[in-house]
């Protein structure tokens, strides 16, 4: 749990700083991962998924992040990679071409981290 904590305060500190203070107050602030929810390592994502939801409905229920002083909710975009390495760059790729996710969750697990470091490294205009 304290690995959870400390990869989302690390994604709030990220996020504050890549979010354009002039969006409307009432847009949420959409974040993305890749996580198996099904297949081999889904037994072992139950815990982190569930504490992801947990902390988007305490954010929620206080009115949403704090972006530059305005409150916005938070909403997942959360595709399922099957437990699949090689299906997760192409979700992570969705997320930021099709999705446009304001912030990235890493995938869980070591295989999944691997299989998107071509993604992470392309430029972004």
């Amino acid at each position: 749990m304290r690995q959870i904590t400390g990869v989302l305060r690390l994604a709030i500190a990220a996020l504050t700083l890549s979010i354009s203070t002039n969006s409307l107050a009432a847009d949420p602030v959409r974040i993305g991962l890749g996580i198996s929810q099904t297949g081999e390592f889904a037994a072992t994502t139950a815990g982190p998924r569930a504490a992801y939801e947990l902390w988007k409905d305490q954010v929620n229920a206080k009115g949403g992040l704090d972006v530059a002083g305005t409150k916005r909710p938070v909403e997942f975009v959360v595709y399922d990679d099957q437990s699949d390495a090689g299906k997760v760059a192409a979700i992570y790729e969705k997320l930021i071409t099709d999705d446009k996710v304001d912030l990235l969750l890493s995938p869980w697990g070591s295989h999944s981290h691997f299989a998107i470091v071509g993604v992470a490294r392309q430029p972004r205009h």
